[in-house]
């Protein structure tokens, strides 16, 4: 057991790491345990995240969405979900944009965000990501956009959520929806 604070990065990467693992660590990280963390990675770990945010069962699908809408990790600067299986859950559309139930939240101040190879939903992935750019620097969502059901329209909301922002998106891994941004120039 690791003591409380102290530790700024936790790469975790690659590492096999199962739900339940990554939901002790999500949990430590949310629960100001490791209140120190400023970056997170769990890319590379099929499925440690998968499932419904939201739910208020305490897994590491609904420990991210509270680090990243509830203002509970006020030092992550970089948050690596790639392949995860996380979503962020609808409930979050409302809370970032500051309507319905969460009419004030409190943001995580990420800098990265990377949900490459995650579950997208254009209803609820741009509002949130629009939400984020206060302190968003770059976004990652290779391989998401062309697993909607109308690729341009995901990109064309992605867009829109992210105008008027300074923040670099990477899109790659997603040629349908580049060959829709291709046919519009």
């Amino acid at each position: 057991r690791l003591p409380p604070g102290g530790l700024a990065v936790l790469r975790l990467a690659g590492c096999g790491l199962s739900a339940a693992a990554a939901a002790a660590i999500t949990g430590a990280v949310r629960n100001y345990h490791w209140w120190s963390v400023t970056e997170l990675d769990l890319s590379g770990n099929p499925g440690c995240l998968a499932g419904a945010a939201g739910a208020g069962g305490g897994g590491g699908a609904d420990n991210v969405a509270a680090l990243l809408l509830s203002g509970s990790a006020a030092g992550l600067k970089t948050l690596k979900l790639a392949g995860s299986g996380f979503a962020l859950p609808p409930a979050a559309a409302a809370a970032g944009t500051g309507t319905g139930t969460h009419p004030a939240p409190a943001l995580a101040p990420l800098e990265v965000l990377d949900m490459s190879h995650c579950p997208w939903d254009p209803a609820v992935c741009p509002a949130v990501l629009s939400a984020l750019t206060r302190t968003l620097t770059k976004v990652s969502v290779r391989g998401c956009l062309d697993a909607c059901p109308d690729p341009r329209r995901a990109l064309a909301a992605l867009f829109a959520a992210l105008s008027g922002a300074d923040v670099d998106v990477d899109v790659g891994g997603n040629p349908a929806a580049a060959a829709a941004l291709a046919a519009q120039l």
